[in-house]
């Protein structure tokens, strides 16, 4: 076990000057049948575990909520911007 000096290696009391910033990112509007593709070691969680390691700040915490569609709207492609979307 290494040896701690108080005041140098250790806080005293029940905060620490330094702060913790942590992201929450919220992925929102995924249909039932793509749940699975979340969960660890299925392939979207590891892109998103991929895009983290690349673009997030290492002293930046990260947490993910996924929430599933509760009125999935069935997708068109009536209103695609520059074909047939009309300004």
């Amino acid at each position: 076990m290494s040896q701690q000096r108080l005041g140098i290696d250790s806080i005293a009391g029940n905060h620490g000057l330094e702060l913790i910033i942590f992201w929450k990112c919220t992925v929102c509007d995924i249909p039932d049948t793509e749940l699975a593709l979340y969960v660890d070691q299925a392939p979207m969680k590891n892109m998103i575990d991929r895009f983290v390691e690349i673009f997030v700040p290492l002293d930046v915490d990260i947490i993910f909520d996924f929430i599933p569609a509760a009125n999935l709207v069935k997708e068109t492609h009536e209103n695609i911007l520059g074909i047939g979307t009309y300004l």
